[in-house]
């Protein structure tokens, strides 16, 4: 099975994890990307931007998550008329 690298950007360290395919890579990105909010949710809002590149046993980058917080205007209703 090939081993696939998880690893955020700006933080020490990394998780390899063995994995029969891609598509398992993918879904395990996204469940560690929900893990890390859940426990350290406050660092995310407040450097804003967050990245999680995904590398094969190579250190070739496979796939990266990223995601951008933004704090917008409370808006009755949506819609601003």
């Amino acid at each position: 099975m090939p081993l696939y690298r998880f690893q955020v950007v700006g933080e020490n360290g990394d998780n390899t994890v063995e994995l029969e395919s891609l598509e398992d890579a993918r879904c395990e990105a996204i469940k560690l990307a929900g893990t890390i909010f859940c426990m350290d949710g406050e660092t995310f809002w407040e450097d804003r931007d967050w990245t999680l590149n995904v590398s094969d046993e190579a250190g070739l980058i496979l796939f990266s998550l990223m995601l951008t917080a933004v704090d917008s205007p409370a808006v009755i209703g949506g819609n601003d008329r």
